[in-house]
């Protein structure tokens, strides 16, 4: 069962890599992620059955840089799904710090020869824990290692929580499919229930006299019911081809959708070929400074102070966002306004000081904007 487990979370995260798109990123934090469910799972198989011990003397302890990344792998998914705008920077790389401490810790290993890796090998086949507290470490015990990693895993799921909470409290996830948004709530609540077995799962072991592996099978018994939920979320995974084959439903048909709109008169005209990237880079950074609420804000004066063509940028707009430049700024101005009316700023504004604030001409605009973001008019918004 957990080759098998393993087996199937490497081929979730090789088809995630291989049709990830360009133009969002979160895939790739997301193939990452189930590269360290299935690490952890391999690593596990192998820790605990002597048949498989060659996984231990290859892998140990460089898996480490995985399965102790878990949290911080699904943390930068959910970050980049709820903020698309989100970049990683030299700053982020301190969430790896506790993986590589980790490696550093258990580095000695490495250097050993194979006559005394093999003569360390059967000692955690006889007693687990002792067995690998035996093995060279720099700084502390395997003991620690074993309770550090659950716990890290569970804090950054918890801030997952939090995000998505927050976000779905200011309503700025428009930008998500509806099958994006069940995946994200899938996760959740599958790694919820996973962390909390598994926790349970490794505590049941440490403090039990069943450590020594007088039942060598006490722990893989014990696993049955962690590695089910994670067996449960790579299979759930195939059940959202969107989200595995995402250059398949979501890059090309909108190339082609675009090709078609663009294409008026000759049916055969390809969809053209800008550089997204580039465009994001140089566009990302400049929304974040709220251009949209300006009055008269226009597609001129986005392409003027981007230095870039407008036909390309409302190419940008229509094939990451799926929206044109005037559904685009009046979605953003809205979200403005919720965000401004949630946080009780704008609690004691008139309806036409919070539309002005926000870069309308007029109360009517606003109101026709915010109905057709909200489903709501902003009067009845503000009576919940």
């Amino acid at each position: 069962m957990y080759l098998l487990i393993s087996s199937i979370g490497y081929l979730v995260a090789i088809l995630l890599f291989s049709f990830r798109t360009k133009e969002d990123r979160s895939n790739f934090w997301l193939a990452f992620y189930f590269i360290g469910v299935s690490s952890t799972t391999i690593i596990t198989y192998g820790m605990f059955v002597k048949e498989y011990q060659w996984i231990m003397y290859s892998l140990f302890p460089y898996v480490y840089l995985f399965t102790q990344n878990n949290g911080v792998f699904l943390y930068f998914f959910f970050l980049k799904k709820i903020k698309p705008s989100f970049r990683f920077g030299n700053k982020m790389y301190y969430h790896f710090l506790p993986a590589l401490l980790m490696f550093i810790n258990a580095s000695p290993y490495i250097f050993l020869n194979s006559t005394l890796k093999n003569q360390l090998l059967p000692g955690i086949y006889t007693n687990t824990v002792e067995g690998l507290n035996r093995f060279p470490y720099l700084f502390f015990p395997y003991y620690w290692t074993a309770n550090i990693r659950p716990l890290i895993a569970i804090v950054y799921l918890f801030v997952c929580i939090y995000l998505f909470y927050q976000a779905n409290r200011q309503k700025i996830l428009g930008h998500l499919k509806s099958y994006e948004s069940r995946f994200l709530k899938v996760l959740i609540g599958l790694n919820l229930v996973h962390y909390f077995l598994n926790a349970t799962t490794i505590f049941m072991f440490l403090s039990s006299t069943h450590g020594n592996f007088q039942n060598r099978n006490y722990y893989l018994e014990l696993g049955i019911w962690p590695q089910s939920v994670v067996i449960l979320l790579m299979v759930i995974t195939f059940f959202f081809p969107k989200i595995i084959f995402q250059k398949i439903y979501t890059e090309l048909p909108k190339n082609n959708t675009l090709a078609n709109k663009v294409n008026n008169k000759e049916d055969n005209l390809q969809t053209p070929q800008y550089d997204l990237d580039l465009i994001e880079r140089i566009v990302e950074p400049y929304l974040e400074n709220l251009p949209f609420l300006k009055p008269g804000f226009s597609l001129y004066q986005f392409a003027e102070e981007t230095k870039l063509p407008s036909h390309q940028l409302s190419y940008f707009l229509k094939v990451k966002y799926d929206q044109s430049f005037n559904d685009f700024k009046n979605y953003n101005r809205v979200m403005y306004a919720i965000k401004q009316i949630d946080s009780g700023i704008a609690k004691n504004h008139t309806l036409e000081t919070i539309s002005l604030n926000c870069g309308f001409r007029s109360r009517t605009n606003f109101v026709d904007a915010f109905k057709k973001v909200t489903g709501k008019t902003p009067s009845d918004y503000l009576k919940k």
